[in-house]
């Protein structure tokens, strides 16, 4: 795996990186908060679902949720023409986003909850530069600009708990979401 390719295909693909971490120009690939939610996982898995984890670590809790969309038929089948430089997603099958609902049986007390969100939305330079306008020449001011947009959204909230936690997610396709839950001392 590459973080810089060597090989360019076009000079104006100012997004182009190949398998790697990073663009060509430096910036984060969602792939790289990805990997940083794993390594925030505990060594522990308390369970796995379909769509999600739950891992512990001494007095902490870890719960990554995702939702992929995988390659469509056409795609599939060698049809390359469906991917182009501004739309990135029209090779994946189309699905709905997705509501999950998990009861976490865990010491009453009082904890924090942070919340770390990957989507189109949050964490993809890529999208925010299509939301931008997609400009051909990546000046100093836009590059800054995409570099503050390549982490995840993160909510903090304190959360009372009597023996069960309740947590509601959705879950946009193409998206990930990392629960880092922590008991605070009483």
């Amino acid at each position: 795996m590459k973080d810089l390719p060597t090989n360019l295909t076009s000079s104006m693909e100012i997004f182009y990186g190949g398998p790697g971490l990073l663009t060509i120009s430096g910036l984060r690939k969602p792939a790289y908060t990805g990997l940083w939610f794993l390594e925030k996982l505990g060594p522990k898995e308390i369970y796995r679902g379909d769509s999600y984890m739950i891992t512990r670590s001494s007095e902490a809790y870890q719960i990554l949720f995702y939702h992929y969309s995988y390659f469509n038929q056409t795609f599939l089948s060698g049809e390359k023409d469906l991917l182009s430089s501004l739309d990135r997603y029209n090779i994946y099958e189309k699905t709905d986003s997705m509501n999950l609902n998990l009861l976490l049986s865990i010491e009453s007390g009082t904890y924090q909850v942070e919340t770390y969100s990957l989507s189109p939305l949050y964490g993809s330079v890529f999208d925010a530069w299509l939301r931008m306008g997609h400009p051909d020449k990546m000046t100093p001011s836009i590059h800054k600009y995409l570099s503050s947009q390549d982490g995840p959204s993160v909510t903090v909230e304190i959360r009372q708990v009597t023996e069960n936690l309740l947590i509601s997610q959705n879950l946009p396709v193409h998206g990930a979401v990392l629960l880092l839950i922590q008991k605070l001392e009483d």
